[in-house]
């Protein structure tokens, strides 16, 4: 990550496994937030492939059901408080 980035006090980088988090935990990350930035991969792609990893099995879909979380998460925030969040899926 970029060292401008991470010096920034308005910036904080939070590494979570989407895939077994509640929407209560992501909205608490999101609390106090303007805006999101969430980049999915893999971690260990095998060398032989990737079958049974996401494009041909489990979690085949980790992209939406990761957008579907944050949209979850920020339905159940309070509106009132400012300007909406906005998001930024990449994958």
């Amino acid at each position: 990550m970029a060292p401008a980035l991470l010096s920034n006090p308005h910036f904080e980088a939070a590494e979570e496994e989407v895939t077994t988090m509640s929407v209560e935990s992501m909205r608490a990350l999101l609390s106090d937030c303007s805006g999101c930035v969430c980049c999915l991969g893999y971690r260990n792609l095998p060398l032989e492939g990737f079958e049974g990893i996401g494009m041909d099995g489990p979690p085949a879909r980790l992209v939406s059901d990761a957008a579907a979380l944050v949209c979850d998460a920020v339905a159940g925030m309070d509106a009132s408080a400012g300007e909406p969040l906005r998001i930024l899926l990449l994958s």
